[in-house]
């Protein structure tokens, strides 16, 4: 029912008294004098009525059509650049911006996007996509030569990104990358809509792995486009509005996004904001509408108010923490030491201390549920021995004084959590071994550089999955992997996943993979922490936002509730 407007009122309250009037059965002075009066009030009090209705209705219908989210992130994106996507807040902005051939649901199945259908050869090597028609931010058509291109770039020696080794199940990847210039890469656009992509080895994980921006195509402007300052091409549901320094960027709903009459936020502003209880403050004032997961750290402080006054919001993920342990150093490269700082650093304590962020004690890289799905035993440390007695053993191997032994760096993420964790190792280990741990505080892009160049001694890290699949963590620690920042070399590790590639069946593959990640528990190239859930806090009327078993959150088809 349409109500009528506020100038429509007094005509609409004027026929009603004529009406009324006119059916009276005494029609006296009086009795007309007496409803002129009524008459009077009931038009004024009639209009008041409508035009407030109408001023409300019309508020409400403002707040719905806008669809404006606002979001806090805790660092600036690395990139624009989908290619080069390998932490959460860059992968989500990624998200937001572009789209590729398939997309993971959040149950952890795949769901065909701008391919609409695909053939497997026999071998399992071949995957032949057929494309969708759509289009680029800028209405130009999006083919199989954009992905040939993309991809192909990607894996180019000059192409700077930390995620070029996800391109490495695709034939000659690998040596493309290391600088063979006589190998062609896998990948060829046969038409314009149909794109065939050979790999090295089966890969049962490839559509899943292909639902990762890193595999997202972009325009073939791209390069240009931040270099000249020229507006973004993108394809996904939203495109580039603006970017102020690195303090805020902006997007806008994209026209041409082939689901755009699902897209129903007409605007996204991210806004950095590093400190995590400044953030929650914000949530608290409504002046953002998410807070937490993998964008945003919970402030440790805040926890109990968190939990008494709002409603907390779980997800299971993959994510997994842990302490990196340089194994090159010549004091860590000793297998006892490493066991006496696991020991002592009781990792498995953790869960107490930090219930909310801590989902289970971590025994490997790979979630206990994993395995236990796969009729696998979960792994275990078995460490039978006190630190101390692993120390002391471990200083006598490397032939040195307890005296002579050194202080020990810890290098960690402006985190609350991280930072409590650093603080209780650090207490740990100088109370029973007697060790010096100096805590050092390192910005996202600092913290990755010493890492990489394995400038540090220990590190609390995080892996987030590109990938839903154990061999996405374990590769990261296999010989050369610019992943491996522990540094650790083993043959047997590296043949139990190169035996993978070419297992038979499911089966014969997960048990590979279950052996080489035994042999992390054993060697403890790095000290598992946790694996952890994705923990946050949205606003009441937010609605549709769609979390990946990686924790990777998706505002594509998220929108505000009308209350």
């Amino acid at each position: 029912m349409h109500l009528p407007c506020p100038s429509f009122a007094p005509l609409f309250s004027l026929c009603f008294f004529q009406f009324y009037c006119y059916h009276l059965p005494n029609k006296s002075t009086l009795n007309k004098a007496w409803f002129m009066k009524k008459y009077i009030f009931f038009l004024f009090s009639f209009s008041l009525f409508i035009s407030l209705f109408y001023i409300q209705k019309k508020r409400d219908t403002s707040a719905v059509t806008t669809q404006t989210l606002k979001v806090n992130i805790s660092y600036s994106p690395y990139s624009l650049d989908p290619r080069t996507s390998t932490d959460p807040v860059t992968a989500t902005l990624h998200l937001m911006l572009f789209e590729g051939l398939t997309r993971l649901n959040q149950d952890g199945t795949t769901t065909l996007c701008l391919a609409k259908s695909y053939a497997l050869s026999k071998d399992k090597m071949t995957y032949t996509f057929h494309l969708k028609k759509s289009c680029f931010s800028d209405g130009s058509p999006l083919t199989a030569y954009d992905f040939e291109r993309s991809w192909k770039e990607a894996v180019s020696p000059d192409f700077i990104g930390r995620a070029s080794e996800l391109f490495f199940c695709i034939k000659n990847a690998k040596a493309i990358k290391l600088g063979d210039k006589e190998k062609e890469l896998g990948v060829v656009a046969k038409d314009e809509y149909t794109l065939q992509v050979t790999l090295n080895h089966p890969a049962p994980y490839f559509l899943n792995l292909l639902s990762y921006p890193t595999f997202f195509p972009i325009h073939r402007t791209f390069s240009s486009q931040e270099s000249k300052g020229n507006p973004l091409i993108s394809n996904g549901p939203f495109q580039l509005k603006n970017k102020i320094n690195n303090n805020k960027i902006c997007l806008k709903k994209n026209p041409f996004f082939h689901h755009q009459k699902r897209v129903q936020l007409t605007h996204i502003e991210l806004d950095v904001v590093s400190d995590a209880t400044t953030s929650f403050y914000l949530f608290q004032k409504e002046q953002n509408h998410w807070f937490g997961g993998f964008l945003e750290a919970l402030p440790v402080d805040s926890i109990q108010e968190i939990l008494t006054n709002y409603t907390l919001i779980e997800k299971p993920t993959t994510g997994f923490c842990f302490c990196s342990v340089n194994v090159t150093n010549p004091i860590l490269s000793n297998l006892n030491i490493r066991k006496a700082l696991y020991q002592a650093m009781n990792p498995p304590s953790l869960i107490q201390d930090f219930p909310i962020l801590a989902h289970e004690t971590a025994m490997g890289p790979t979630p206990t549920q994993f395995w236990k799905t796969h009729n696998m035993k979960p792994l275990t440390i078995e460490i039978n021995e006190d630190p101390l007695t692993l120390f002391n053993r471990g200083i006598d191997e490397l032939g040195i004084d307890k005296k002579e032994f050194p202080s020990l760096n810890l290098i960690y993420f402006p985190c609350d959590a991280y930072k409590r964790i650093a603080q209780i190792f650090q207490q740990r280990l100088k109370s029973l071994l007697n060790i010096d741990l100096k805590l050092v505080v390192t910005p996202a892009s600092e913290h990755y550089h010493k890492l990489s160049s394995q400038d540090y001694d220990l590190s609390i890290s995080a892996w987030i999955s590109q990938f839903n699949d154990p061999l996405n963590y374990l590769q990261r620690l296999n010989g050369t992997s610019n992943k491996n920042h522990p540094g650790w070399i083993n043959t047997s590790f590296t043949k139990l996943l190169d035996k993978s590639l070419w297992a038979d069946n499911q089966t014969a593959r997960i048990h590979l993979l279950h052996a080489a990640e035994s042999l992390i528990a054993e060697q403890i190239p790095l000290i598992p922490l946790y694996h952890f859930n994705l923990t946050y806090l949205q606003h009441h009327a937010l609605k549709g936002v769609h979390i990946s078993p990686l924790g990777l959150t998706d505002f594509r088809y998220a929108y505000f509730e009308k209350i």
